[in-house]
This record gives structure tokens, sequence and C-alpha cells, in this order.
């Protein structure tokens, strides 16, 4: 598994070098990039270890993506006939994604060890935004204060403070750019995706997969307020 997270970890790498020039323009045009179109049968278990299954259908979903090699898409889960939705970032290896409420956003960062670096993606937008978050605190994990700074969707600069708090299997983020923000994020080797809402009553969830031939596979995900994940695999129709 190792040599897919690394491959996502060389593409969000890449878009941070040019983000400093900055690359990340909000006039780069909306585009479907390959067209990642997927409709899986899913298993998985729930926080409570409790077996689920489903279907879950991904559309290619128009954004102003930096790479040919990113892609936008959306999300529709049906799990016993209740129906969630979301959106997700897509590269060759992985799908990563948020659901929950209407709010409820993304970002995907590359974990150092000295800094988060990453990209998010908003509900309701096809612009692409950036942030560095670079660690103050002497803590050796993901866990701690960072210095934010960063990118916003329509290309203007903005900064603040970042802490990360591990609770259990997952990490609570907490931002104060400004205004503040709460979210919930997993980490699997570097690669470190969270999820995010605008509105606080948003319980918002995220979810990492690794992408194969047969659909979706070794998913991992967690939701705001729950020390505990589950699991997911999805295999094509």
């Amino acid at each position: 598994m190792k040599r897919f997270y690394l491959f996502a970890l060389a593409l969000i790498a890449v878009i941070f070098t040019s983000q400093i020039t900055p690359a990340i323009k909000p006039t780069l045009p909306a585009t479907t990039q390959s067209g990642f179109n997927r409709s899986l049968s899913i298993k998985g278990t729930g926080l409570d270890k409790q077996a689920y299954s489903g279907t879950l259908d991904v559309k290619s979903r128009k954004i102003s993506s930096p790479s040919n090699d990113i892609e936008g898409v959306t999300l529709k889960w049906n799990v016993g006939g209740s129906i969630y939705e979301g959106i997700g970032i897509v590269t060759a290896s992985i799908l990563t994604a948020t659901w929950g409420g209407k709010s409820c956003s993304l970002v995907v960062y590359q974990d150092t060890g000295k800094s988060l670096e990453g990209i998010f993606t908003v509900v309701g937008s096809t612009q692409i935004g950036a942030e560095i978050a670079k660690k103050t605190s002497a803590k050796s994990d993901t866990a701690g204060s960072y210095t934010v700074s960063g990118t916003n969707l329509n290309g203007s600069p903005y900064k603040g403070a970042l802490q990360v708090t591990a609770q259990g299997p997952v990490y609570q983020f907490s931002w104060d750019v400004g205004a503040k923000y709460e979210g919930v994020g997993i980490k699997q080797g570097p690669l470190v995706s969270v999820a995010w809402g605008a509105d606080p009553k948003d319980q918002c969830g995220v979810v990492q997969y690794e992408i194969t031939n047969q659909g979706l596979a070794n998913g991992r995900w967690g939701i705001y307020g729950a020390n505990a994940t589950g699991t997911e695999q999805g295999t094509l129709k």
C-alpha cells in the first residue's frame, strides 16, 4: 500500500511547490479531468464494529485542478435506505472524501513531520485552495500546534493558527484563521485527510480509499466527535 500513498503525496508536493509562486489561480477553468465515474457495491464496519452493506456512486466533479492527475468527484452512498452525499478528491491511486451536512468540505495534507502541506475543496465551489501549517510545538506526531498560511478559493491569502489533537485513532483539527472551524482527520502513512464544516451543526465525516482495478479497497473513515474509525471497501458492479 505504501507506493500508492507515496504517489499521492508526490502530487501534493508538486502543487505546493507551484503554489508558492502561486499557480493555484481562481481563474483556472473548471474542467472534468479523466472522468472518474464508478458504481460500486460496498461492505463495511461501523464505528460500533457492526457490519453494513449498500451501494456507492462516484461521479466526476468539475474543479479548477492544478494537475491533470487530480480530479474532483461527488459521492452518494445508500446504506440500508439512508442516503449520504459528499465531495472528494481523486488521484490515480487514492480517493479521499467528506460527507455529512451541506457545508462539509475536505482538505488533504502531506505530513512532513515539520509541516502539513495540503489542498482543499469546498462544497459548492469548483475552485481549489491551498494551505501550509508549520509546526510550532516539539511533538513528533501529527498532533501539536501550528501556524497557518494559505490561499483562499478566490486567490486571496490568509493566516492563522491550527491545533491538532489526537483522539484515539482520529485527530481533531481546530483552526483560527479569522473564523474558527472544527474538523476530523484520519491518517494513513504521511497522508492526512480532514473534513470540516462552516456550519457547526454539520457532523462531517472523512474517508480514505485505495483505488484498485476491482473498485475501492482499504477504506477507513471517521466522524467528527467520535473517537473511533470504521472500514469500507467497494466492488465494481
